[in-house]
C-alpha cells in the first residue's frame, strides 16, 4: 500500500443488486486484482450482515439490510474508523489515517424515487467539512456531468452538491457503467496532495 512517498490506495465502486455470486466474485476480484477498498450499494445481506471474505473487512451501519457498505483489505481496515454518526441504511462513512494523511470514504445508495434531500444534505455537511473525500455510489441520477445523455430532476440536485462542494474541495467525476466485467479506478494518493 505504501510505496516512496506515496500511499497508494486502488478502489472500485460497485452495485452489486443484493446478489450472493455478485459479492463473491467480488471478493474474489479484490483479491486477484490487489485492490484495497470498495465502495458497494445493494449488496448481498445474510441476517442484517453483508457477508465477509478472509483479508476483508466490510463496515456497514448496524441497520436491516444496509444498501451501502464499504469494503476493505485488513491492509487498509488497520487505520479505518467506521464513522457510524453519519452512516445509514444508504451511506457508509470510514476515516481512513495511514501516516499523517486523513481520508474520508463514503459509499451511497439512493433508491429510486425516493426523496433524497436528507442524504444529499448529509453528503454535502460531510464534503464541506472534510478536504480529503472519495464518494462513489449508485445515485441513481442522470446528468452529462457524468456520462448521461439527458438529466433529470434527481441529477441535477446531485450536481448542484458538487459544485457546491467544488468551492472548498477540487474533486475528479468519474463514470463508467461496466455490465460485463468489474471495473475499477486506481487511485495514486501522496500525502503532498493533502497537505
Amino acid at each position: 500500500m505504501t510505496k516512496n512517498n506515496y500511499i497508494q490506495l486502488a478502489m472500485i465502486q460497485q452495485n452489486i443488486a443484493r446478489c450472493k455470486v455478485a459479492l463473491f466474485q467480488l471478493f474474489a476480484y479484490l483479491t486477484d486484482n490487489d485492490i484495497h477498498a470498495a465502495l458497494i450499494q445493494e449488496p448481498y445481506t445474510i441476517n442484517q450482515s453483508v457477508p465477509c471474505a478472509p483479508g476483508y473487512t466490510v463496515v456497514h451501519a448496524n441497520v436491516e439490510r444496509p444498501r451501502s457498505a464499504i469494503i476493505l483489505s485488513n491492509q487498509v481496515s488497520a487505520f479505518a474508523i467506521h464513522l457510524e454518526q453519519f452512516s445509514s441504511q444508504d451511506i457508509c462513512v470510514c476515516e481512513i489515517r495511514p501516516k499523517s494523511t486523513v481520508l474520508l470514504l463514503v459509499s451511497v445508495y439512493l433508491p429510486p424515487g425516493d426523496s433524497v434531500c436528507e442524504q444529499l444534505d448529509l453528503l454535502q455537511n460531510i464534503a464541506m467539512n472534510n478536504d480529503k473525500i472519495i464518494i462513489g455510489g449508485d445515485f441513481n441520477a442522470h446528468h452529462q456531468l457524468w456520462g448521461s445523455r439527458t438529466r433529470s430532476p434527481r441529477g441535477n440536485e446531485v450536481c448542484d452538491l458538487i459544485n457546491a462542494s467544488r468551492a472548498k474541495v477540487p474533486m475528479k467525476i468519474f463514470h463508467r457503467k461496466i455490465h460485463s466485467e468489474m471495473g475499477q479506478i486506481p487511485m495514486k494518493i501522496s500525502d503532498e496532495e493533502f497537505i
